[in-house]
């Protein structure tokens, strides 16, 4: 009997060992902070791409990945080879989100979406638009409130009516033009000075009064698409007060767009 239970002992072990052991492996790196970088969660997303494993974005198919959001600048140039599989990949129904210094890296430039510009905006009051994480201010943006402060319609912003704004830092906000204006589509734009209820461009800006600046668009590729984020804080991020207004519905409509549902 003795020499039984030492024979089931042996083949647990030899059965059970290579299904615990990468567990516990897996386990162990995650306390450690040395999980794999550029891997997705459960929704598909890799929350924070890190350059210094630029070869994912060949895999990203393979990974199963939904939605890549790019907080860092690729420091280094990125290979046409790399860019071309990366732009296969959101014509195939991904999506690429860009803010912050992802903005001014090789990546964003070399897709040719849109080109960037770095502005101050401030209240007419004189208060600066900041972004402190408590009590930040910034500007709400609700659709068809007041027309120099726009949310536009388009399939991302869907059961959306009201979205609070922040910069990423005192002042700063980001701005697009177009490179493509057939597949550009603007988001939330803002329009020269108004009341002293209201944001406005900075009277430091050529044409301040006239102006109108896109903080927020896409670009439609394929089936997928490059989302172009210029309040520096990603969706979600932007809150006043603890309220994050329909920021999560609109990264829920950004997760599930595909062009071909249209």
């Amino acid at each position: 009997m003795k020499r039984f239970y030492v024979t089931v002992f042996c083949v647990l072990a030899v059965v059970v060992q290579p299904i615990i052991l990468p567990r516990l492996a897996m386990i162990a790196s995650q306390e450690k902070g040395t999980m794999q970088p550029n891997r997705p969660n459960q929704a598909g997303v890799i929350e924070d791409f890190d350059f210094q494993s630029i070869d994912d974005l060949l895999r990203l198919g393979n990974l199963k990945v939904r939605m890549v959001i790019f907080r860092k600048r690729s420091e280094t140039e990125v290979s046409s080879a790399h860019l071309s599989v990366f732009r296969k990949w959101v014509g195939d129904g991904g999506v690429a989100y860009f803010f912050s210094n992802a903005l001014f890296g090789s990546l964003f430039n070399k897709l040719d979406a849109a080109s960037v510009t770095s502005v101050r905006v401030m209240k007419e009051s004189g208060a600066e638009f900041q972004a402190a994480k408590e009590n930040c201010v910034g500007e709400l943006f609700v659709r068809d409130a007041v027309p120099a402060v726009r949310l536009l319609d388009h399939r991302i912003t869907g059961g959306i009516t009201s979205l609070y704004v922040c910069g990423e830092r005192a002042d700063t906000v980001y701005y697009f033009s177009a490179k493509e204006p057939a597949s550009f589509r603007p988001i939330l734009q803002l329009s020269g000075f108004h009341s002293s209820d209201w944001f406005g461009i900075n009277k430091q800006h050529p044409n301040y009064a006239t102006v109108t600046i896109t903080l927020f668009g896409v670009v439609e590729l394929g089936r997928g698409l490059i989302v172009c984020d210029g309040t520096g804080l990603m969706i979600g991020g932007n809150s006043f007060r603890g309220n994050a207004y329909d920021w999560p519905i609109m990264r829920k409509n950004i997760l599930d767009y595909d062009s071909t549902s249209r």
